[in-house]
């Protein structure tokens, strides 16, 4: 007789949060985002047009317009502080919302692509984001979701 030893990723359940994901990982879980379009205050998914893509495509633009440098510290150092996701809550109850970290996601989706090596990112869950009204970012942190 002998114990097979099991991997963590073995003992994950459905519903468990994982603690780090790679980018395309992130992006395939949040539906939602904190950031905004100037002069959009509702959510994302409610907006004709708009879509969590659109957000990641102009992330990726900023990362060339005033991130630069960003990809380059994540293909050497990797992702090191944690992006920020909400887990479903009363504005979102049927999936995650991307808090924090949206430029450090894109930038280790590209440093994956570039390098071909995998990014791991540090996620923290936080039901108590810092939103006041839905939308409205305090800082630091706010009014609780319930």
């Amino acid at each position: 007789m002998y114990n097979r030893i099991m991997a963590a990723s073995d003992h994950l359940q459905g519903e468990q949060l994982r603690m780090f994901m790679r980018p395309r990982e992130v992006m395939a879980l949040v539906t939602e985002s904190v950031d905004r379009p100037v002069g959009l205050s509702s959510t994302v998914s409610s907006t004709p047009g708009w879509t969590m893509e659109k957000v990641w495509e102009g992330k990726r633009k900023d990362l060339d317009d005033s991130h630069a440098g960003l990809e380059e510290d994540v293909e050497i150092h990797g992702v090191q502080k944690p992006i920020t996701i909400v887990p479903p809550h009363k504005e979102n109850p049927e999936g995650y919302t991307m808090g924090q970290g949206h430029h450090r996601v894109v930038a280790a989706e590209m440093a994956e692509d570039a390098t071909g090596d995998e990014q791991y990112i540090p996620v923290q869950y936080d039901k108590d984001f810092n939103y006041g009204h839905y939308g409205d970012i305090i800082w630091p942190y706010g009014a609780k979701l319930t």
